[in-house]
């Protein structure tokens, strides 16, 4: 019987608890067992691994690895490492959500109804509005993991021309390399950004990469927030140098629950921005799919068919 210490107590505790009780001991609370050697928690402390003598895999409990977590698995290659991609679906109908909130106006367009003004292009108006159609449109999936794939696939659905970006191959004429962003971006109507954060994707979409979209182009963010100059990203929205962006993960974050403003520059004020709380990983299904995937992972673990994860690259 392997055993699996979980970071707190969910709802789901027994339900995971009773799926897994043929092969693993599970534990879950604040107070570690010392004897753990599954541990699910995605922030541990390196003074944890000080007292967990039998640990030997940490699995991070939802998609993409933290930094500090990175770190101080980068220096143990004994112990593996495995996250989760259980909230893909909900994740990547963030990414499409926020670029069709973009490219119909929706939020500028509910908030001016609201006050009995009816858009350009309404029922009453003639015109084309701005809005954007997305059928025929060029789409690239910076990033085809899990969560890239549904994007393309939900573009396909729009009749988009979707050409997708991953690390490694294989590759043809549809899935790039890397190496071709600069390339790709000038021809990039929609941008859909799901890319880990790594030491290699900090800073990837920079001031000169942004320049290189065209100006009608729309941003999709849903990976994390330091993929893009936080700068350059603004000055390109606040001067219409790029067509909008929709914005799920930031810079900025709270340290409780109190306000906290996402930037340190004011996108709240751009009506070409459409911003949501990091919630793209968030439904209905969520936590019941989180159970459940943690539950194959460990069984996975146990038998040694799950693939770790790499501390070194960040996914």
């Amino acid at each position: 019987m392997v055993r699996v210490h979980f970071w707190g107590t969910p709802e789901w505790s027994q339900q995971l608890a009773d799926s897994l009780s043929d092969i693993a001991e599970c534990r879950f609370g604040e107070e570690v067992d010392p004897n753990t050697e599954v541990l699910a928690k995605g922030r541990p402390a390196e003074e944890e691994f000080a007292t967990l003598h039998a640990l030997k895999a940490v699995v991070i409990p939802f998609a993409g690895i933290p930094v500090q977590t990175r770190e101080l698995l980068a220096s143990r290659p004994h112990i593996k490492l495995y996250n989760l991609h259980h909230n893909s679906a909900d994740t990547a109908e963030m990414a499409v959500a926020l670029y069709m909130a973009v490219a119909k106006q929706i939020v500028v367009r509910d908030r001016n109804l609201r006050t009995g003004m009816w858009s350009e292009g309404s029922f009453m108006r003639s015109g084309s509005g701005g809005s954007i159609r997305a059928a025929g449109k060029r789409a690239l999936v910076l990033g085809y993991g899990a969560i890239g794939r549904r994007i393309a696939k939900a573009c396909d659905g729009m009749d988009m021309k979707v050409t997708a970006i991953r690390r490694n191959g294989p590759f043809d004429d549809r899935i790039r390399p890397l190496e071709e962003l600069d390339q790709l971006l000038p021809q990039t109507d929609a941008l859909f950004v799901a890319l880990p954060l790594t030491t290699e994707t900090e800073g990837l979409m920079d001031g000169r990469r942004i320049a290189l979209l065209p100006e009608t182009a729309i941003v999709s963010n849903i990976a994390r927030g330091a993929i893009f100059d936080e700068s350059a990203l603004y000055d390109a929205l606040r001067s219409n140098r790029i067509g909008g962006a929709g914005i799920d993960v930031w810079w900025n974050y709270p340290k409780a629950d109190e306000p906290c403003f996402p930037s340190n520059f004011p996108y709240h004020e751009l009506d070409n921005v459409v911003m949501t709380p990091h919630v793209g990983g968030a439904s209905d299904a969520t936590e019941d799919d989180r159970w459940r995937a943690l539950a194959d992972l460990i069984r996975g673990i146990e038998d040694g068919s799950a693939k770790p994860a790499s501390a070194e690259l960040g996914y």
